[in-house]
């Protein structure tokens, strides 16, 4: 299970994309930042913020949403105003 995240460091992931998400999106991060998911015989990883308030906790949240979706975002292929949420 992944611990819960600040407030603070999804405002600053929304800040970083330009968006807002949604609040039920924002509540569940808070109450653990990331989750595997298995859908129809798929597993999905819902992408983690990246919280910064111990190294350990920077580490394992490296892969967080607002970072790969700046990357989706310069391929032209990906929607525009999109967020890349789990891979």
């Amino acid at each position: 299970m992944r611990p819960p995240v600040a407030t603070e460091f999804i405002d600053a992931a929304e800040a970083k994309l330009g968006v807002r998400l949604p609040q039920s999106y924002r509540d569940a991060m808070k109450a653990r930042n990331g989750a595997y998911l298995e859908l129809h015989d798929d597993l999905w990883e819902v992408l983690p913020v990246w919280d910064t308030s111990t190294t350990k906790r920077a580490a394992r949240t490296c892969n967080d949403f607002a970072r790969e979706t700046l990357q989706l975002r310069e391929l032209e292929w990906f929607p525009t105003g999109a967020v890349a949420i789990a891979v």
